[in-house]
């Protein structure tokens, strides 16, 4: 089921895009710094460090990293995942400065209506997109919309191989893919029924 998905937008070299006024980065793969960990981790996917490689390729000079909390309504609120991507960011040597951050999105949607809102004011038309491969698909119908000119630029690649039944409930990471896929499906559907 991702195979579909991941084969929608060719895999790409990180001297393959043309250059861009900003590299927008889409969060969910990383975790915050904390205790155990020191520092933010990217354990689910690589998504930062592709974009952290096209900057120092220098595809842009500017990185806009767009994560915020999935959960507002806490009480105590968590710290925008874009706060942990900025920080992971920085591990590369990429300057504070040629970050900036989209921290109130929550989902796909929000995504590309915040990030569009900085474009615009930042006059910035061209943008190289990354996201996982699986994710891509979704993610390039919304920021579709936004009317900028855009590279997509997939990560996490997960699938080897066509799909097989046995394999979802024959290994734990079967059943992470199909559950991945069966999101993406319905978040396919949902755009195209309601948009």
């Amino acid at each position: 089921m991702l195979l579909k998905l991941e084969t929608q937008f060719p895999a790409l070299a990180v001297t393959a895009p043309e250059p861009a006024d900003a590299i927008v980065v889409l969060g969910g793969t990383v975790v915050p710094a904390k205790k155990p960990r020191e520092q933010p981790e990217e354990p689910h996917g690589e998504r930062l460090s592709r974009a952290a490689q096209l900057f120092l390729f220098k595809k842009s000079s500017l990185i806009i990293v767009s994560g915020g909390t999935a959960f507002p309504f806490l009480e105590k609120k968590p710290q925008p995942e874009s706060m942990s991507m900025k920080e992971y960011l920085t591990n590369f040597q990429i300057p504070k400065t040629q970050i900036i951050e989209e921290s109130k999105s929550r989902n796909t949607e929000e995504n590309a209506l915040y990030t569009a809102q900085i474009l615009k004011t930042l006059n910035l038309r061209k943008i190289i997109l990354v996201t996982s491969a699986y994710h891509m698909p979704r993610a390039m119908k919304w920021f579709n919309r936004i009317g900028v000119k855009i590279t997509p630029f997939p990560t996490d690649f997960k699938s080897e191989s066509a799909f097989k039944w046995k394999s979802v409930f024959l290994s734990p990471e079967g059943l992470v893919d199909f559950s991945l896929a069966l999101k993406e499906y319905l978040g396919l559907l949902a755009f195209s029924v309601f948009h």
